[in-house]
């Protein structure tokens, strides 16, 4: 995306890519553009939309976990997003030559039944930043204490950032009170729903097996929460979104970092693709959710409406009563 910054004036990415000293493979080029346009980060025109240029301004190569910030601020959860960007980038802090079952057991305690690695991540946080010996808790639960701190200087280092380019106020330019960023972030459907909506392409579905959104098989890693939990087969569909997609020697591949994604939140932030096509979206819906799904093109019209309108001095859109309803439906999810 960085390249749309440095092409000149009709010209296309592709175009630039190629006139580059070493130009990557014309296949991968396209394959990038097509990604970036599944993201909302290019419209069909190749041109760089807004949530493309918020998503440049931040300190992150990584686009995916850029979005998820910009969608921490307008759903005011960014402390949990923060912590669990901040351990995806830096590394898994767990001692990989541990005991295994009491780390299956520390793990399974953190993630209280959410079913989700990042959750895992979200909670050792706080439980370390809450710890009054930070290392002896690193030593007794199998955590690399030096990883811990890495994560926690990279996220202090991104909030100081956003405080310095004062990124709050391009959501909130017209609001004379005091934001609270972190009002929403008790709400983690609503944490799994940013994770679906930057992470398209790594959304799984179990129909007997779990396949990726290209039906290739996939497992979970062993280290993964997921990894040990029986599927039984006759219940509903499943969903799950994980970080990272690595192909084994076996043809395979391993999903690594995943997350239990709830029916619901696939209305309003699931992409319809080869993985969730509507025919799934009819298996979802119930006749109690029927008009929930009618307000997803609602949410995604107040979402684009308000993206398009930040940082403006004539700012006069207030969707954010919109995006209010929607925490509490997720809120009201057991």
């Amino acid at each position: 995306m960085q390249a749309k910054l440095f092409a000149w004036t009709n010209c296309s990415v592709a175009e630039f890519m190629l006139k580059l000293p070493f130009p990557p493979p014309f296949a991968v080029v396209r394959a990038g553009i097509l990604q970036l346009k599944s993201l909302d980060l290019f419209d069909k025109w190749e041109d760089l939309v807004e949530l493309g240029a918020y998503c440049l301004a931040l300190p992150i190569v990584e686009l995916s976990y850029a979005m998820m910030i910009v969608y921490a601020h307008l759903f005011k959860c960014l402390q949990p997003i923060l912590i669990i960007v901040s351990t995806l980038i830096i590394g898994d802090p767990f001692q990989s030559k541990s005991n295994v079952c009491c780390l299956s057991e520390f793990k399974q305690r953190l993630a209280s039944n959410k079913n989700s690695d990042h959750f895992v991540f979200y909670q050792l946080y706080l439980q370390w930043e809450q710890s009054i010996d930070k290392k002896q808790f690193c030593i007794n639960h199998n955590i690399k204490y030096f990883r811990m701190k890495q994560i926690d200087c990279f996220k202090k280092s991104i909030i100081d950032f956003l405080i310095n380019i004062n990124f709050s106020n391009f959501f909130y330019s017209n609001n004379d009170e005091i934001i609270d960023l972190n009002e929403n972030s008790s709400c983690w459907p609503l944490i799994q729903a940013i994770l679906v909506r930057c992470l398209p392409q790594n959304l799984l579905i179990y129909d007997q097996q779990w396949l990726s959104n290209r039906n290739e098989s996939v497992i979970f890693d062993q280290s993964s929460i997921l990894y040990n939990i029986q599927w039984n087969e006759q219940e509903k569909i499943r969903f799950a979104i994980c970080d990272d997609l690595i192909r084994s020697i076996k043809g395979f591949f391993i999903g690594k970092y995943c997350t239990l994604i709830e029916d619901i939140i696939l209305l309003f932030f699931g992409t319809i693709n080869d993985t969730l096509k509507l025919n799934d979206y009819q298996i979802i819906l119930s006749d109690n959710n029927n008009n929930l799904f009618k307000l997803r093109t609602k949410l995604n019209a107040c979402i684009k409406r308000k993206l398009q309108s930040l940082g403006c001095d004539n700012d006069t859109t207030n969707d954010y009563h919109s995006f209010n309803l929607l925490v509490k439906i997720f809120s009201s999810i057991k």
